[in-house]
């Protein structure tokens, strides 16, 4: 497993992902360091505690990025970075091609919906336009509408952020139940022949659908996950899939 250890000050970046609602800690990259960039799984290191995280190796080409950098969204972190030091191992190299702002495979969930049901326009215009931003991903019922969808982030304090949005952009106060799912897997079969309620799948797990159509299951461990594609032998499942 390819394993990078880069360390330094964080710099002031160019703010995207915090106007995004996914800030980063901005490190400059030694010019020895000599990984393919991409995007990686990480631990990060600040005073003296360690975070999960999420690096991105590389110039961003996507959004004008010039000099080679490593930008690391820290899971469920409070604080300014700013000039404090970080140290950050990236492990799990997730190569992916982006069209745009990276979408990370999100590891919480919850149910969402709104409580005033005469606010539905705003509702859905609002979870739109910030899933639209990269902050959440949105999955609803396959065939269903927008009434109750899940959200999936990266980092529980995302959800706080998109109740706070909600609430101060739109004038939606939402309902959230968090749910223990803890992985995502597109499924990759013909969905004109591939019908999801022949699935033989723990009972915990749930068939999704992203807003572009593509089905999903949500499942709540590694067991689940294990379980699905060993009692259903044609199942293809991804990980990654149609982001």
């Amino acid at each position: 497993m390819e394993r990078i250890l880069i360390e330094g000050v964080v710099e002031h970046g160019r703010r995207l992902g915090r106007e995004l609602g996914f800030p980063t800690a901005n490190l400059a990259v030694p010019e020895d360091v000599a990984a393919a960039d991409g995007v990686y799984r990480s631990r990060a290191e600040v005073g003296g505690k360690v975070y999960d995280a999420m690096s991105n190796l590389g110039r961003n080409p996507s959004v004008g990025g010039v000099e080679r950098r490593l930008e690391t969204h820290i899971f469920d972190f409070r604080g300014e970075l700013y000039g404090r030091r970080l140290r950050t191992l990236c492990t799990g190299k997730k190569k992916v091609q982006f069209a745009g702002i990276p979408t990370f495979s999100p590891e919480h969930f919850a149910r969402i919906e709104q409580k005033d049901t005469m606010k539905r326009k705003q509702f859905v215009k609002g979870m739109e336009q910030i899933a639209q931003e990269g902050a959440i991903q949105i999955f609803r019922e396959v065939g269903g509408g927008m009434e109750e969808v899940v959200v999936g982030v990266v980092g529980v304090l995302q959800l706080e952020v998109l109740e706070y949005r909600l609430n101060t952009e739109y004038n939606v106060e939402i309902r959230m139940q968090q749910l223990p799912f803890e992985q995502l897997r597109w499924v990759q079969n013909d969905p004109d022949t591939y019908n999801l309620r022949d699935l033989d799948l723990t009972s915990d797990t749930k068939a999704v659908e992203d807003m572009k159509g593509n089905r999903l299951l949500l499942f709540t461990s590694d067991w689940a996950v294990r379980w699905a594609e060993t009692h259903n032998e044609t199942l293809k499942l991804s990980e990654f899939g149609n982001i």
